[in-house]
């Protein structure tokens, strides 16, 4: 069976992202064959590639990730598509129908699934990763019930991410 890619878009700051590494672990658990390849801040994509299954990452603040943000954003001018096929896009950045999650579905062919960085009202962490484990099943993405995940940090992740994010 040929591999495919989940791809998915994180802006969110260390503490959103941090749950999110949850959910990538449960998502890469149920999805054993496809490739998880991660868009969020270059301080955060080691996270996610050592305690969130992702094979790999690009910078939230590379021009091409910055030019989906453009309302005069073509995307028949745009880098070309890798070669093998992407399964899911899952977007914590924005609204359904924005101009961000518009320009993604127009390069990939492909409706994003947005997920609400920001569920209402506030609560702690489990019921928020719970809502968005429910909202990723509603839209058809496979996430395992339990999955393994060690949210221990060494500190040299914790000091490098506390300066990206001051920059």
């Amino acid at each position: 069976m040929a591999r495919s890619e989940i791809v998915i878009f994180h802006a969110g700051a260390l503490g959103d992202f941090v749950l999110t590494l949850h959910l990538l672990a449960g998502i890469k658990a149920a999805n054993p064959n496809d490739d998880i390849h991660i868009v969020a801040r270059s301080s955060l994509l080691p996270w996610a590639i050592e305690h969130g299954g992702a094979y790999g990452g690009s910078s939230f603040h590379s021009p091409f990730v910055q030019s989906l943000f453009s309302a005069s954003y073509d995307a028949n001018h745009s880098p070309p598509r890798r070669p093998h096929r992407v399964s899911k896009i899952i977007s914590f950045v924005g609204q359904p129908g924005d101009v961000f999650n518009r320009n993604i579905a127009a390069y990939w062919a492909a409706e994003p699934v947005v997920i609400d960085p920001n569920p209402a009202p506030t609560h702690s962490a489990q019921p928020i990763v719970a809502q968005w484990r429910e909202e990723l099943i509603a839209h058809g993405v496979r996430v395992a019930d339990r999955c393994v995940w060690n949210p221990h940090f060494p500190d040299s992740f914790r000091t490098r991410v506390r300066s990206d994010l001051r920059s």
